[in-house]
């Protein structure tokens, strides 16, 4: 039967000829293609071994940390070469992903610990995992698209991939710095706190040499317009008398102790002494005080033993009876900040494991992020996407099941002659 009888009849075909389980039948009595069916037969062997019930809670597990090596190439064309470089950029990002996890895991642990430690473990470990999702929903997509994906690899590696890389670095050696540098992130904020007081301290007393009581400019306004008045008029002038007196007091109280009295007895330009002198005398005590602290900052090195003595509802309010810091976020943002200070001045030899380990996840990050990087620019790589290439496979294929239609049918035609 030629072509064009079998076009003609084909309508009567079976609908089986056009189904799916046709076309793998087709597929696997080809010897061309042994080795997929061989493939395959294997993965379903595996798979029907490994189903249990745990199998749906592993399986997520599995996803959220370790890196699918199937979602860096496509289904249009995809060589081994293609499969196993997969496979490698995949392992890549899987270490570089989950070593970022586990080293930022105490920041976000002590930044959430005011709630609790199980509350803290809870959200800090829910907030990391998120991330390490999104770190491999972001690797995915830097590969993922089609022939013409370039620029969308490039700007989802510049905006996503690469700050989020940097951002876990940073937070892996704050994570380190809090655990093993406690003691000195104590004492800065100490220092912090001590600044602040002695600023505050130093302001109060630059206010104190002025008075501040509300009272003094209105009596200083009438002692001197009194003064004033005072000095133009004669001595034998009969209001000179009574001036003088509610201005200073009389003559005959000279020898007065104005103290005994209160202010608001006293004659105007007495009152004005009396605020004058209490000012100064607050003002003198308070930097008695101060410079009592300054000296005894001299003689105490431990800056936290000093803010308990000197200053110790400051400490009562940030500390806690064993010196340590009682707010986990202000705790956390000095660890960071820190680190981060200690890397802007190169102070290379006071960061320890903290330069260690974010050295370690730098590395990785580069390595991950280039090997990324490379993987998806290949022509290969982008020819998995390639949507020109999977119509045409389509295509091919169609025509390969219409062609063995066509025997099937001829062979079942003669049979039946």
């Amino acid at each position: 039967m030629n072509d064009s009888n079998f076009s003609n009849q084909s309508e009567a075909f079976p609908p089986e000829f056009y189904n799916d389980l046709a076309l793998i039948q087709w597929i696997e009595t080809n010897p061309d293609y042994a080795d997929l069916v061989k493939e395959v037969d294997g993965i379903a062997v595996e798979e029907t071994q490994e189903k249990n019930k745990l199998q749906p809670i592993l399986s997520g597990i599995k996803d959220l940390f370790i890196a699918d090596s199937k979602e860096y190439y496509g289904t249009a064309y995809v060589t081994p070469k293609v499969k196993g470089d997969a496979k490698v950029t995949a392992l890549t990002v899987t270490a570089s992903n989950n070593f970022d996890f586990l080293g930022n895991a105490p920041l976000f642990f002590f930044a959430c610990q005011n709630l609790g430690n199980f509350p803290a473990l809870f959200l800090s470990f829910a907030i990391n995992l998120a991330i390490l999702k999104f770190g491999n929903l972001i690797a995915s997509s830097v590969v993922r698209g089609s022939q013409n994906a370039y620029q969308w690899s490039t700007w989802a590696a510049i905006m996503g991939l690469i700050p989020l890389n940097i951002l876990q670095s940073f937070a892996t050696g704050a994570g380190v710095e809090l655990l093993n540098n406690r003691s000195q992130l104590n004492q800065i904020h100490a220092q912090t706190l001590i600044a602040e007081q002695v600023a505050e301290e130093t302001e109060n007393l630059e206010n104190l040499k002025s008075v501040e009581h509300p009272r003094y400019q209105a009596v200083k306004e009438r002692c001197e317009k009194g003064e004033a008045v005072l000095n133009r008029l004669e001595r034998t002038n009969p209001r000179w008398d009574s001036l003088y007196v509610s201005l200073y007091g009389s003559w005959a109280d000279r020898a007065q102790n104005w103290q005994q009295l209160a202010l608001e007895k006293l004659p105007v330009c007495r009152q004005v002494s009396r605020l004058e002198e209490q000012a100064f005398m607050n003002y003198e005590q308070a930097k008695n005080r101060f410079e009592a602290k300054q000296l005894l900052k001299t003689e105490i090195s431990n800056d936290l033993i000093f803010l308990q003595r000197a200053y110790p509802q400051t400490y009562e309010q940030a500390f806690t009876e064993s010196g340590e810091i009682r707010s986990s976020l202000v705790l956390s943002q000095l660890a960071l900040e820190n680190f981060v200070g200690k890397l802007l001045r190169l102070d290379i030899s006071s960061m320890g494991l903290s330069l260690f380990f974010f050295l370690l996840s730098v590395i990785t990050s580069l390595v991950s992020c280039g090997k990324l990087m490379l993987y998806s620019r290949r022509s290969d790589v982008q020819m998995s996407w390639n949507d020109e290439i999977r119509t045409e496979r389509d295509r091919w294929l169609e025509e390969q099941f219409r062609a063995y239609a066509r025997r099937y049918y001829n062979q079942q035609h003669n049979n039946d002659q």
